[in-house]
């Protein structure tokens, strides 16, 4: 069984590639019946045998340097948003990858799970080793053995906090939403080489009030307290 793209993170971030064309104007909130037909034939397409999932214009902020790490380098490897349009497109892309492509029932259900939303993918990656993770929420635990809740595996990604996006004057809030931890092998700048914690956080907001919402302003903190603001026109984007 083939792996799930996201479970690679790294190798994913490296193939990341531009991508022609895409209508401007401004995002479709909520999408028509050719345009997710359109986003499902995209999606599908990118599935060859040497291609991965390619982001293009919707990828924000990129400061992977694969599985090498530089000193001093951010938690953060890449900042990519999801419009309607483009969520359908990676789930068709997913779902084709998977050997079980959508059909048009399905793809027009998906789409309307996307109406109004607006998400921001987070791919990050631990500043710690695994053992160092480990033996820190042990710890963590021993001092406090009712506080944590979810099975996840604990570590860095628990740490994320709320987003905020300024939209029109008005702030929006979403909470983190966690795919991970995995685990990778990355190369240090001194030559050794260290297990790492990476995952994705991904921000949803929803714009349903903001029909015409242009130019927004995304704000968070990394689990180290370093914070990332980006600023987008929405209008270059489908």
């Amino acid at each position: 069984m083939p792996l799930h793209p996201i479970q690679n993170i790294t190798k994913h971030l490296l193939l990341l590639a531009a991508l022609t064309g895409g209508a401007a104007g401004a995002i479709q909130e909520v999408l028509t019946a050719p345009e997710i037909a359109q986003a499902n034939q995209d999606g599908s397409a990118m599935v060859t045998p040497s291609s991965a999932y390619l982001w293009g214009s919707y990828l924000l902020v990129s400061n992977s340097t694969g599985i090498k790490l530089a000193p001093n380098a951010p938690e953060v490897d890449g900042i990519a948003m999801g419009t309607p349009f483009e969520r359908l497109r990676y789930e068709a892309y997913l779902s084709q990858y998977e050997g079980n492509p959508l059909d048009t029932a399905r793809a027009t259900a998906f789409a309307r799970t996307l109406d109004h939303k607006l998400s921001f993918i987070v791919y990050t990656h631990s500043l710690k080793s695994v053992a160092e993770e480990t033996e820190q929420w042990q710890q963590a635990y021993e001092k406090n053995p009712g506080a944590r809740k979810s099975t996840r595996t604990a570590s860095y990604l628990d740490v994320f906090k709320p987003a905020t996006l300024t939209v029109n004057g008005r702030t929006l809030q979403a909470s983190p939403q966690v795919d991970g931890p995995y685990q990778d092998q990355f190369n240090l700048a001194n030559g050794d080489f260290d297990f790492r914690y990476l995952g994705v956080i991904t921000y949803t907001f929803d714009l349903k009030s903001f029909p015409n919402a242009r130019n927004v302003t995304l704000s968070f903190k990394d689990s180290a307290g370093r914070k990332y603001t980006q600023k987008i026109d929405l209008s270059q984007y489908h």
